[in-house]
């Protein structure tokens, strides 16, 4: 198991699947500095777990197809948890049972975790073209010598962009402009 994977067991017992129980075998380690193992479902019942529009959209129907058909579902899915965006693979192997399943083991690997993408719109052209050669790999002195403008000017704009968007550095600013792109 890699850092960024989480076995458990799903007891399938009821028919509220808000009631049905988690218990956690294997859980990963940190997946990024702004989403939490524990901000995931962890053990107990699911009906605990504060994102409930996660469970009913993109949890509970993947354990639902493959505790109807007694089959095993592989699938890889994008979505929201908490306002982060999450792509994941998920396995989920029901019990082999002659009746209803008791419970299915569930291993979900998380490939990437991302913050929500910020609206770039607002930009003036300025910062427009900025952030497109920031996105381009180019230097403040490299965007200055473009622009014909002082190269201090450019690096007064990119820390407006930074302290906007909340990034911590040139590089984390231009990951944050590219998602933009991604989405």
């Amino acid at each position: 198991m890699t850092l960024k994977m989480r076995l458990f067991v799903l007891m399938l017992e009821g028919m509220d699947p808000l009631l049905w129980n988690l218990r956690m075998i294997r859980g990963a380690g940190p997946f990024s500095s702004f989403l939490r193992e524990t901000d995931l479902p962890q053990s107990g019942p699911l009906g605990a777990f504060e994102d409930h529009v996660y469970l009913r959209e993109h949890f509970l129907p993947s354990i639902e197809k493959s505790r109807t058909s007694g089959q095993p579902i592989i699938e890889s899915c994008v979505t929201f948890l908490r306002g982060f965006r999450l792509s994941l693979d998920r396995i989920v192997l029901p019990q082999k049972s002659a009746t209803a399943p008791r419970w299915a083991l569930c291993l979900e690997n998380i490939r990437t975790v991302r913050q929500p993408v910020p609206q770039l719109e607002n930009l003036s052209v300025e910062e427009s073209i900025i952030s497109q050669m920031l996105r381009e790999g180019l230097t403040a002195k490299e965007i200055a010598r473009e622009m014909a403008v002082s190269h201090r000017t450019v690096e007064h704009r990119i820390s407006q962009l930074k302290d906007r968007y909340k990034a911590r550095n040139v590089a984390h600013l231009t990951a944050i402009l590219c998602q933009d792109i991604l989405d």
